[in-house]
């Protein structure tokens, strides 16, 4: 694993551009998120979308979650609708993410085979000038190998994997945003149903935004 830092308050130009250019060209990345620490590489590559399987021992059945930094990013992969746009208006940005249906374009390995995909748009700002300099969306599952807990430091990540035979290709260390605290669990996962007045959101899998929470957010906002 190759390692490197950077300073989420003033990310210098060359390792941003270091770190986008490694990712477009099919590399994983270790990278903070506004959750916990993600595996980011190209949704291009089914190379590379295999590899985060095999270094999170993930069953191939389980699609992996996609990060965007615009409702544009997301409807170039995503069919949304206008009941859907309703919603993402009032979570996004922030550690909601909605499963869509994918378009045709969109890689069987990435969505495991499936005709939904899984996306959201980070609150985060080093990320999101990030996925502006790749200028397309990336994978976005956490970074431990499933069953296990999340990680919220390089350092413990790192400790993790140099146990394993496969392992991120780059972690990214941090400095600064108060070193970087997290929230120490995973983005909320969430599908809407119906349209119109008829819309009702069912929470698949319950992160960092709890469902009280997440209703409340959507009736403060509506």
């Amino acid at each position: 694993m190759e390692e490197i830092t950077i300073d989420l308050d003033a990310p210098s130009k060359a390792g941003l551009e270091y770190m986008a250019g490694a990712i477009k060209q099919g590399k994983v990345i270790a990278i903070p998120t506004d959750t916990v620490y993600g595996l980011a590489t190209s949704i291009k590559s089914d190379t590379s979308i295999k590899k985060i399987f095999e270094i999170k021992q993930r069953d191939e059945r389980k699609a992996i979650p996609v990060l965007v930094n615009s409702v544009d990013m997301a409807k170039s992969i995503a069919k949304i609708s206008k009941s859907e746009m309703e919603i993402v208006e009032k979570v996004w940005p922030g550690p909601i993410s909605i499963l869509f249906v994918k378009r045709k374009k969109i890689s069987d390995v990435l969505t495991s085979g499936k005709d939904t995909i899984m996306l959201r748009i980070p609150d985060d700002k080093f990320l999101n000038i990030l996925l502006k300099l790749i200028d397309e969306p990336i994978t976005a599952t956490s970074a431990n190998i499933s069953g296990e807990k999340s990680f919220t430091t390089a350092e413990d990540l790192i400790a993790r994997f140099a146990k394993e035979k496969c392992q991120p290709d780059i972690v990214v260390k941090v400095i600064s945003y108060a070193q970087k605290q997290h929230k120490n669990k995973p983005s909320t996962l969430i599908t809407i149903i119906g349209k119109g007045q008829d819309t009702t959101i069912s929470v698949l899998r319950e992160g960092c935004v709890s469902e009280e929470q997440l209703l409340h957010i959507l009736n403060k906002k509506g």
